[in-house]
């Protein structure tokens, strides 16, 4: 993904924060430049395939997001969800060539499917929380706060 990018370009994201459980860890790649950059943040990793909400229909993402609601603090208290996830129609205002072949690939392969700003909003809504911000969009991904 570029994680270096969104530790240098996004740094606000992770002001506050103390603790971070990076779902789709892998090796622990993204955790460990986070915690290069933000030596103070706790990071779980659970290692997961990449792009999880990507992967899955719009019902399961509202079950798992509805899942991480209840395990994160209140917003008041500094909980939120952060999500790096294609946002369609992010970087250009008609569909490129790559974001079809993904469409292509995940309709033969997954459940998943990708999703615009507004179906990404409805998600959120439908699986508790009380409002998202696209941070940055960093080419066809979006790097989103999600709010409980």
């Amino acid at each position: 993904m570029g994680i270096g990018t969104v530790v240098r370009e996004c740094r606000g994201l992770f002001n506050g924060l103390q603790s971070l459980t990076d779902c789709c860890g892998g090796d622990g790649t993204t955790a460990r430049a986070i915690v290069k950059a933000f030596p103070h943040i706790k990071c779980n990793v659970l290692d997961l395939p990449k792009l999880v909400l990507h992967f899955w229909s719009d019902e399961d993402c509202i079950k798992i997001l509805a899942q991480c609601k209840e395990a994160i603090p209140s917003r008041e208290t500094g909980g939120k969800v952060i999500i790096i996830d294609i946002v369609l129609g992010s970087s250009l205002e008609t569909i490129s060539e790559t974001e079809l072949l993904m469409d292509m690939l995940m309709f033969i392969c997954t459940r998943g499917r990708q999703r615009d700003e507004k179906e990404w909003s409805t998600i959120f809504t439908k699986a508790g929380f009380s409002g998202y911000k696209i941070v940055k969009k960093l080419g066809h991904r979006g790097v989103i706060e999600v709010y409980p």
